[in-house]
């Protein structure tokens, strides 16, 4: 499989990523073919090496994309669930769980926001403001970091 698939060397966070990319593989019982997609991550400073395979079933998204997912998925498990794990006490079987975890999440962050906006700011059922541009305001603050305000300051 050395030249099989193998795709132009790409470029990110100080590292030289070769690809293999080949789909067609049959498993007994699946419908769909699997597409395997082969990463060698090369530090460009240390010289370090990683080998990293993908499976999927998608045949459209970009080698590129994929290993933009992959290490955005990497951050979600390295840094959220591990922070869980190690510092609030959420157990191992949480993790496998993931999308029961983040659904569970976005349920609780719910309940935060009507709290905050029903018992916090004083008249907001009156003020003409939609739940809607609320979430929207408290999204694009957060991104940005500017928390102190919309908790402290605007809220009253």
């Amino acid at each position: 499989m050395i030249g099989e698939g193998r795709k132009e060397p790409f470029y990110r966070e100080g590292k030289k990523i070769d690809c293999w990319d080949l789909d067609g593989f049959e498993i007994e019982g699946l419908q769909e073919n699997l597409r395997v997609v082969r990463y060698r991550e090369k530090n460009e400073k240390t010289g370090e090496e990683k080998w990293v395979w993908l499976v999927t079933t998608s045949k459209e998204i970009d080698h590129k994309i994929l290993w933009k997912m992959m290490h955005k998925r990497w951050d979600i498990e390295e840094n959220a669930f591990h922070q869980l794990k190690t510092d609030y006490h959420a157990d191992h079987c949480y993790c496998h769980e993931a999308v029961e975890v983040v659904f569970l999440f976005m349920l609780i962050a719910f309940n935060i926001r009507e709290m905050y906006l029903y018992r916090r700011i004083h008249g907001f059922e009156r003020s003409k403001i939609t739940k809607k541009s609320v979430t929207r305001i408290f999204r694009d603050d957060l991104q940005a970091e500017n928390v102190c305000r919309i908790l402290y300051i605007e809220g009253g």
